[in-house]
C-alpha cells in the first residue's frame, strides 16, 4: 500500500448540508477571504465564477440541488452554536467500513446506557439516548424486559 487514504462517511443529508456550510466558511474563519466564494480553492468560488471548476466537483449536489441565489443564501448563513455542536457530535461517531458495508458503531452498550438508572424518568432518558445511539427499539425493549410499544411511545414522546 503506497499510503493511507482518509475519508469521511456522511450518513444523513442534514449533516451533509451542515458540513458543506462549514467547509465553505473555513477560509473566512482562517482570514484567507472575506466572504463565501472569494477563496479560489472552494467549490463556491467555482460556482460563483471566481475560479475554474475542478472535474470532481462537477457532480456536486450543490450544483444540482440549488439555484445560484438559493446557494448563495444557504452558504452565507452562519452556523449556529447548536449546528456546530451537531457537527462535532456527528464527527465523533465511530464508523466501520468493510467490503463497502458501512456500520455505525455505538458509543455505548445497552448496559452502559442503563447502569445508573434509578427512576422512571432516568430510564426514559436512557431509552431515548440508547435509541439515538443506534440501538433498535426491539433490542432496548428486550434488554429492559418491556414491550416494544412502550419503548416506541417513549421515543415518540421526545419529538
Amino acid at each position: 500500500m503506497a499510503g493511507s487514504v482518509s475519508f469521511m462517511v456522511c450518513l444523513n443529508e442534514e449533516y451533509l448540508y451542515l458540513l458543506l456550510r462549514y467547509i465553505e466558511s473555513n477560509p473566512i474563519k482562517a482570514s484567507l477571504s472575506n466572504k463565501i466564494g472569494e477563496y479560489p480553492y472552494t467549490l463556491s468560488s467555482a460556482l460563483f465564477g471566481n475560479s475554474e471548476m475542478i472535474p470532481c466537483a462537477k457532480g456536486s449536489i450543490m450544483i444540482h440541488d440549488f439555484s445560484p441565489q438559493t446557494l448563495i443564501e444557504f452558504l452565507e448563513t452562519e452556523l449556529s452554536e447548536e449546528e456546530l455542536d451537531a457537527l462535532n457530535e456527528e464527527q465523533k461517531r465511530k464508523i466501520s467500513v468493510k467490503n463497502e458495508d458501512i456500520k455505525v458503531a455505538r458509543s455505548k452498550t445497552l448496559n452502559e446506557h442503563f447502569h445508573a438508572v434509578i427512576s422512571k424518568q432516568d430510564r426514559n432518558c436512557a431509552i431515548i439516548s440508547a435509541f439515538k445511539d443506534g440501538h433498535t427499539q426491539s433490542s432496548i425493549a428486550k434488554h429492559l424486559n418491556l414491550s416494544a410499544g412502550l419503548i416506541c411511545g417513549i421515543i415518540k414522546s421526545e419529538d
